[in-house]
C-alpha cells in the first residue's frame, strides 16, 4: 500500500488533465430559424470581462483559451446537445464565454452583424495541486441562439 501511495504522484503527474470546456443544451429563440444559414459555429474562450465582444473572436486567447468548433446545420436539431473541450491541458482562466452563432460561411472567425447568435458565461473548475490552472468541462451551460444581433 505504501509503495502505492508513493507512486500516485507520480501517476497523477503523468496523466494529461481534461481540457476546459462546456457541455450543455442549446435551444432557438421563437423568431430564430436555421434554413437560412449552413452552419453552426460554437467558440469558447477564457475571458476577463461581463460583455461580449464579436472581436475577441477574430484575436483569441493563447490556445489552451480558446476551443473552437464547426458543425453542418443539416446534422443538427434543436434543441441541441452539445460538448465542447480543448481535450487536454490547463487554462490560466476559471471565468470562461461560449458562444455560438449560424453562419453560412464555415470559415468565419466572428458572427456578422445580423448573424443569430446566443452566449453564456460559465467557471471552469481548479485542476487540483498537481498540475495547477484551471480544466475539464464544465457541465449544464445552456444558452438560447436569438435572431439577429447580440443578446
Amino acid at each position: 500500500m505504501r509503495t502505492f501511495l508513493l507512486a500516485l504522484p507520480l501517476l497523477l503527474a503523468a496523466c494529461d488533465p481534461g481540457g476546459p470546456g462546456a457541455s450543455g443544451t442549446i435551444t432557438l429563440g421563437d423568431a430564430t430559424d436555421p434554413d437560412a444559414y449552413t452552419t453552426l459555429i460554437l467558440a469558447a474562450y477564457g475571458h476577463a470581462g461581463d460583455t461580449f465582444d464579436p472581436a475577441v473572436l477574430e484575436d483569441p486567447p493563447s490556445p489552451n483559451d480558446f476551443v473552437l468548433d464547426t458543425l453542418d446545420l443539416a446534422d443538427i436539431a434543436f434543441p441541441y446537445d452539445y460538448t465542447l473541450s480543448y481535450g487536454v491541458g490547463t487554462s490560466e482562466y476559471a471565468d470562461w464565454r461560449i458562444v455560438g452563432w449560424f453562419s453560412t460561411d464555415e470559415d468565419a472567425a466572428a458572427p456578422e452583424a445580423t448573424d443569430p447568435l446566443g452566449t453564456a458565461t460559465f467557471e471552469i473548475a481548479e485542476c487540483g495541486k498537481f498540475f495547477g490552472g484551471y480544466c475539464s468541462v464544465t457541465e449544464g451551460v445552456d444558452f438560447m441562439i436569438e435572431a439577429y444581433g447580440t443578446p
